[in-house]
């Protein structure tokens, strides 16, 4: 998996989770929306999900739904 996040973007998402108790990592999945028929999703995962797949960037935890 290669996942590209800014250097600025990171360091927004690690100030968020450090404020959030129950957070684990980002995660990043996909929904069904509108005409264009999907929308990516990016939202704090509080447990890993058996059909998710996790890396490391600079130590915050992407889970990424398969």
């Amino acid at each position: 998996m290669n996942i590209k996040i800014t250097d600025k973007a990171l360091g927004r998402f690690k100030k968020n989770l450090d404020q959030r108790s129950d957070a684990i990592g980002l995660r990043i999945s996909i929904t069904a929306s509108g005409c264009n028929g999907y929308s990516y999703v990016l939202d704090y995962a509080t447990e890993v999900e058996p059909t998710d797949e996790v890396c490391e960037i600079s130590n915050i935890s992407i889970l990424v739904d398969q």
